[in-house]
């Protein structure tokens, strides 16, 4: 059996960082809170692809399913995603 890992918002931003920074984005304004995928920052395969790399990480899928075109994703979701 192995050990889940928990993943921490260090190890999260780290993650989103390199992928914004790819697309071409400054992020020294992005904060925990700062709406990602409305805002340009991310598309939804670059959400995808972040959720994957968590997932392998921390050696389990993340339960996760919106239909809420209110939901923000930002650095706290993405958080609170890999945690559950």
């Amino acid at each position: 059996m192995s050990a889940l890992m928990v993943i921490d918002l260090k190890c999260i931003k780290n993650i989103v960082t390199k992928k914004i920074t790819a697309n071409g984005f400054n992020t020294s304004e992005i904060d925990l809170h700062t709406e990602l995928l409305k805002s340009g920052y991310l598309d939804s395969l670059d959400v995808a692809e972040i959720l994957q790399e968590i997932e392998v990480m921390i050696g389990t899928t993340t339960e996760w399913e919106t239909e809420d075109e209110e939901e923000i994703i930002c650095l706290d979701w993405f958080v609170k995603i890999s945690n559950l």
